[in-house]
């Protein structure tokens, strides 16, 4: 089946399972799921039978995006996470580094995760990596603000056949006085560098849903977004990004969909050296969430994969992740209920 016909069921479920989805609690996956955690090294490793997910943890005490694509063997030598400089000396690395959740703050100039307004006037969010847990095929990471009692936990769950990660976050406020949530991602994915990416994304209107639009990426930005409090044909939480030479049946694609049924956005942004990255969430179109002391503020869920079977392959992996995981009593649902639409039949006549 040609993904352009695929892509408008997967949005549909996806949009229709969004609330159950805000809670930020992931689908359960099943046993085998590949979470290790290197000591040595500091690097997290999510890996499916096909795809790997890595990060670590860097001398400043970030986490940095490693690795998103084929899998990595246990025994593959992976690079620890270091801060590095980058080719040019005037750009600081606290903004050239792929953060995973990075906070606006510290000479960060990329889209942030997160973006907050303390009582003071003050804006810097400076996150650092503090814990992490690992239970079953479910990893919990802990950042904190440097300088104010603001932790951040990341939730992150593969699954285990797809390769298709399910990220969120909780955002907690232990200052002790209320502070407002200007921003909030459910996620920020860095991808390897290059300079032919394409970006498919899903448009449409009445009589013409579920329009397929495709473009290059070029050094800049790209928004996809919804200010209109609900998501809709108009413009939906999807995306793929694709190399030149990949098509329906071949080359490497990386997809993703937010679960989430308000105001979204999703950023698309590759820097003047191709380094991608695609940060997704809460619209910050106005928005802004009075987070009390004591409270948790939790993203949508954010999911994403890779695969190198094209852009068919990777409809596919998502229609196999909702139907075993997502949808009500998974794996063995029941058949949907059909709404039988007679408005046009009766031709508008309600005698």
């Amino acid at each position: 089946m040609r993904a352009g016909f695929v892509w408008p069921w997967l949005m549909g479920t996806l949009t229709f399972f969004a609330e159950r989805a805000v809670a930020a609690e992931t689908p359960p996956a099943a046993s085998g799921s590949a979470i290790r955690y290197v000591e040595a090294a500091r690097l997290f490793q999510l890996s499916s039978p096909k795809a790997s997910y890595v990060f670590g943890i860097n001398e400043r005490g970030e986490l940095q995006a490693l690795h998103w694509g084929g899998r990595v063997a246990d025994d593959d030598a992976v690079p620890a996470a270091r801060v590095g400089r980058d080719s040019s000396s005037f750009e600081p690395t606290t903004s050239t580094v792929q953060q995973e959740y990075p906070g606006w703050g510290a000479a960060f100039y990329g889209e942030p995760a997160l973006k907050l307004s303390f009582p003071d006037g003050n804006r810097d969010v400076v996150l650092r990596y503090v814990s992490h847990r690992i239970q079953g095929p479910r990893l919990w990471v802990q950042l904190k603000d440097i300088s104010r009692d603001v932790r951040v936990e990341l939730r992150y769950e593969i699954d285990p056949e797809t390769g298709v990660l399910a990220r969120s976050a909780s955002i907690e406020n232990h200052t002790g006085k209320p502070l407002v949530v200007q921003q909030a991602a459910a996620a920020a994915w860095s991808l390897p560098r290059a300079d032919d990416y394409r970006l498919y994304s899903l448009s449409g209107r009445w009589a013409g849903e579920w329009s397929v639009d495709e473009r290059r990426l070029a050094p800049g930005t790209t928004v996809l977004e919804s200010r209109r409090g609900s998501t809709g044909h108009q413009n939906n939480p999807w995306f793929a990004v694709a190399r030149a030479d990949s098509n329906e049946e071949s080359g490497p694609v990386w997809f993703g969909a937010l679960a989430w049924s308000g105001s979204w956005r999703i950023t698309v942004e590759q820097d003047p050296t191709y380094r991608l990255r695609i940060t997704g969430g809460y619209n910050p179109f106005d928005f802004g969430y009075r987070l009390a002391a004591g409270a948790a503020l939790e993203t949508p869920v954010f999911y994403a994969g890779y695969t190198e079977g094209g852009l068919g392959e990777a409809s596919r992996l998502m229609h196999h992740l909702q139907l075993a995981r997502i949808l009500p009593g998974a794996p063995r649902s029941r058949l949907r209920p059909v709404l039988y639409n007679s408005w046009e039949a009766t031709q508008f006549d309600s005698r």
